[in-house]
């Protein structure tokens, strides 16, 4: 906003002793009036005057001309001038609420702020001037602003330094944390608000040893019933100690093992200006902290001379 203004401000001083014109249309033309000492105001009359509501006139054709320079009367920041507000205007986000008097009982159409927003205040026009931006870009920028939880891996190998697994005996793998979707905050404009959800779909555990499996959720937590069919494991076949040494111990060899959870992206879209109603996605994916194991051969001790 403060850039909006900075702009008319800078815009009006120019004005003065520049020659204005505009596209015409309902035999448009403007008129300026000074308001401070070097500054003034301009406007745009319609003769006859249009019916309906407002909007901007000239379609960009609005210009103020001085020794060859163009001066567009569109402003940055998405501003343009508008024959309702008689002067610079911008499609307030977010829309007050349908109970605000402003809307003086529609509820199509948009809300304008006219420039400088303390003195011209708010109007109600029956169609945007801006046009609505399509959903999709709306939903991507909603996808932006989701924020994904980080789930823990976990395994019947146990936490920490100590967390031991064995060669040929299935671990059982799980994720701690709620394994559930996330909606994002919406993505809005007038007439149209996007908002995404992710969903958690699989996880990829990349073991350490060079090997991976995927399984379809989260897991489960080891089940001392039923200890060789995990919901989600992984059997290593080989042991870690050919791993780096790393800590004061020769056990102290691990393998590394993330986690990193898929999630798939669908998004909605309402609103009257929404030109699809939703959609998918690209997946997004997000990793645990690492986790270490050892993982030990089982030696098989022969006793009693055989």
């Amino acid at each position: 906003m403060r850039s909006i203004k900075s702009f008319v401000a800078a815009l009006l001083l120019v004005l003065v002793g520049f020659t204005v014109v505009a596209a015409p249309a309902y035999a448009d033309h403007q008129v300026c009036v000074p308001i401070a000492p070097g500054v003034v105001q301009c406007h745009v009359v319609h003769d006859p005057p249009p019916t309906g509501g407002g909007g901007h006139s000239g379609g960009g054709g609005c210009t103020v001309q001085d020794n060859g320079m163009t001066i567009p009367c569109n402003g940055p920041d998405g501003s343009f001038w508008s024959a309702a507000c008689g002067s610079y205007a911008f499609v307030l986000n977010p829309q007050p609420p349908l109970s605000d008097p402003v809307w003086k009982g529609h509820t199509t159409g948009v809300i304008l702020g006219c420039i400088p927003l303390a003195g011209g205040g708010m109007i109600w026009v029956a169609k945007s001037p801006v046009a609505a931006p399509p959903a999709l870009v709306l939903a991507q920028q909603a996808a932006a602003m989701l924020r994904l939880p980080t789930l823990g891996a976990a395994s019947n190998a146990g936490s920490g330094v100590g967390a031991t697994t064995y060669v040929g005996i299935p671990t059982w793998l799980w994720l701690q944390g709620a394994w559930a979707s996330v909606t994002s905050p919406p993505a809005a404009v007038a007439g149209e608000s996007a908002t995404a959800t992710a969903s958690p779909t699989s996880v990829s555990w990349s073991m350490g040893d060079g090997h991976s499996t995927t399984c379809s959720g989260p897991g489960a937590p080891y089940e001392s019933a039923d200890p060789s069919n995990p919901p989600c494991g992984y059997t290593y076949r080989i042991d870690s100690s050919k791993q780096p040494q790393a800590g004061p111990s020769e056990n102290d060899r691990y393998f590394t093992v993330v986690a990193t959870v898929t999630w798939s992206l669908t998004w909605t879209c309402t609103g009257a200006a929404c030109d699809q109603n939703g959609g998918t996605l690209p997946d997004m994916t997000m990793p645990a902290p690492a986790v270490r194991w050892r993982v030990f051969q089982i030696e098989t001790v022969v006793t009693g001379g055989h």
